[in-house]
């Protein structure tokens, strides 16, 4: 099963000691985590994540190609426990939909003009992209009316399971109807969805 990990930019403390208790709970699961892992508590969870054998897949707001690939990251790699997907690089655009990638892709005029510095908008559609590729959804934090709160929305309305942490700061998130998780009831939550992916 694959599990797309979010957090808004700003958290309240309670709801990053919460996360950092989730991601010590999923550090070891037979799962994988994908993320863009850019927001501070999406890198707080990552450090932790990196520490254990769950496995990773890092989504960048940006194209892949060229990317300097951080030093924490090698060894993962290497034993092949994190891999990189760039909804870029893949031919996802906005909407979800997805143009064909050709051999002239990889000329290097193609790779001079991909983005190779993270924006708002490229988060956004990697968020979507994240939550795309995987089989549900962890929002450890969605700021009211910010994007992931309006991507939890959507999730939900196409009927993917959409999880938030247990914590008054969520409350919007919960009266959506994202299901709400404490580090005790994760596993068996996530036993629920069918593990199609890994």
């Amino acid at each position: 099963m694959r599990i797309a990990l979010l957090s808004s930019s700003r958290c309240p403390g309670t709801v990053i000691v919460h996360g950092l208790d989730v991601a010590i709970a999923l550090k070891n699961a037979p799962i994988t985590v994908a993320s863009g892992f850019q927001s501070p508590m999406e890198k707080e969870s990552l450090k932790f994540l990196l520490k254990g054998s769950v496995r990773l897949v890092a989504c960048p707001a940006r194209s892949a190609v060229g990317m300097r690939i951080p030093a924490d990251w090698k060894k993962p790699m290497a034993e092949g426990r994190l891999t990189i997907r760039s909804f870029i690089d893949e031919g996802h655009i906005a909407g979800g939909e997805q143009r064909p990638i050709t051999a002239a892709a990889e000329t290097s005029t193609r790779r001079s003009s991909l983005p190779t510095r993270p924006t708002t908008d490229l988060a956004e559609h990697r968020n979507r992209f994240a939550c795309s590729i995987s089989d549900a959804v962890l929002i450890l934090h969605a700021s009211s009316g910010g994007k992931i709160e309006r991507l939890t929305c959507n999730l939900l309305a196409a009927g993917k399971p959409v999880w938030t942490l247990d914590d008054p700061a969520n409350a919007s998130l919960v009266r959506v109807g994202a299901v709400p998780l404490t580090p005790a009831t994760i596993e068996g939550v996530m036993g629920l969805v069918h593990p199609s992916r890994k």
